[in-house]
């Protein structure tokens, strides 16, 4: 109402604010939605978006409460009949404004995680779609628009044979160089080895060579991710306060431990305040589970550890070693995350697999005894029984785990020293920051689009 009121006044300055957009501005572009051009002509019409999942939009939800839903109840194959007629009749309201040509835009992406395709409308209407240059072709207004255009044309696999070589020939004379074109270059040679002498390296950094080299490349050579995030800061402030009760700072009690928790909290750590009441209330849910369901006094807590392996030197943490009934040691890795891994994964896990050799062979982990089990504890996740979910693994049920432990260890270091960073196309992605920026993904590729004239 106030903006309203304001509007009214100043209309007292001029009619300029009253007259329609229309007729202040005749002949400038109107970027409208297919709802306000129902009624409208127009010159030329470009529709953009038309994307299955945007055009037609099928996840409509209905209003909790609906007069239409109480009137008449429909099953939920009607409601999605019902809901492509309308998009289908918006799609043709959109493309039957113009009076003579029609664009009809979308983009085309084959990528697991965001799969686009071109809207089924088009093609019911007679249309079929075509590559963006030959809808959009038209002359040059300049010698890089030029280059841009000829390679098109070279690139092209409808063009006439002599057309392409033409568009070859007539490259060198705007300029271009080819050799700086996209996907020409090799990777960059430093002109010297990124590591001289002894590599000092982690568990972490090994796991994520192991998942991806080029993702190894960005994160910690480059070091192009090193911001903290929430998730991350919540990990260390439940390990830190864990470790002073493990160590008799903290008093082996909730309220305590929950005092601490308050005297560290920094709301002003999270993105909004919804997500911060709900890792608050999570960490606190993880104090919980762990101070009645680990009940065990720990051997050592938050333990350095850094042992030789291949002319490197591995270091890292160990959040806790327990004694076992036998004398053996179940060595543990406290997570807050809420998605454990595997059984079978667990097995397999590069962490655990190091955290053996490290109990082996530091000389102050090995005085405590042998490496009897292995668990990732997952304090995120309840569990009924358990308190929180538990994946493990015990050596000795595994053939050779110290020798294939220690391959895997030597072969990644090995593939750091020849610095091979190539994309890996079986990692998992889900976690990575670097999509826009690895030709794995659409987003770090060319762009590609398709036109359709209706």
């Amino acid at each position: 109402m106030e903006d309203y009121l304001i509007t009214l006044d100043a209309a007292e300055f001029g009619p300029d604010p009253w007259i329609p957009p229309d007729d202040r501005r005749p002949d400038a572009v109107r970027i409208v939605s297919a709802h306000r051009a129902q009624g409208r002509e127009f010159e030329a019409v470009i529709v953009a978006g038309c994307l299955e999942g945007e055009f037609p939009s099928l996840g409509h939800r209905a209003s909790l409460v609906s007069i239409e839903a109480l009137a008449e109840p429909r099953t939920s194959v009607e409601r999605f009949a019902a809901r492509l007629a309308e998009e289908r009749a918006l799609f043709r309201l959109a493309v039957s404004r113009a009076r003579r040509p029609t664009l009809v835009f979308a983009s085309r992406s084959t990528g697991s995680r965001t799969p686009r395709s071109p809207s089924r409308f088009a093609p019911r209407l007679g249309a079929e779609w075509r590559a963006a240059e030959d809808v959009l072709a038209g002359p040059a207004t300049s010698l890089r628009g030029m280059e841009s255009a000829l390679r098109r044309r070279l690139a092209s696999p409808i063009e006439p044979a002599p057309s392409r070589l033409g568009a070859a020939l007539a490259l060198a004379a705007v300029g271009a160089e080819p050799e700086m074109w996209w996907g020409r270059r090799d990777w960059t040679d430093p002109e010297g080895p990124l590591f001289e002498g002894e590599l000092r390296t982690s568990y972490s950094r090994l796991s994520v060579m192991e998942n991806c080299a080029l993702q190894y490349l960005y994160a910690v050579e480059l070091g192009l991710d090193p911001d903290e995030t929430y998730q991350m800061w919540l990990g260390s402030l439940v390990h830190g306060i864990i470790d002073r009760v493990q160590r008799g700072e903290i008093e082996r009690d909730h309220d305590a431990m929950c005092a601490a928790l308050d005297a560290e909290w920094r709301p002003e750590t999270f993105p909004n305040t919804a997500i911060e009441h709900r890792r608050y209330l999570d960490a606190r849910d993880m104090l919980f589970r762990w101070l009645n369901f680990e009940q065990n006094e720990p051997l050592e807590s938050e333990v350095w550890f850094e042992f030789p392996i291949d002319g490197a030197v591995l270091r890292g943490r160990i959040d806790a070693v327990f004694p076992m009934e036998n004398g053996h040691l179940r060595v543990v890795d406290y997570k807050t995350g809420r998605y454990p891994i595997t059984d079978e994964q667990a097995k397999t896990d590069l962490q655990l697999a190091a955290y053996y050799l490290a109990v082996k062979r530091t000389p102050e982990l090995a005085a405590l005894g042998p490496p009897g089990y292995l668990q990732l504890a997952y304090l995120g996740k309840g569990h009924q029984r358990d308190g929180f979910a538990r994946r493990g693994v015990s050596p000795k049920t595994i053939p050779n785990y110290e020798e294939t432990t220690e391959e895997r260890i030597s072969e990644l270091l090995g593939r750091i020293r020849s610095e091979s960073f190539a994309p890996n196309p079986e990692a998992d992605c889900q976690f990575c920051s670097f999509s826009t920026i690895c030709p794995r993904w659409p987003q770090g590729g060319e762009v590609a689009l398709e036109g359709a004239a209706p």
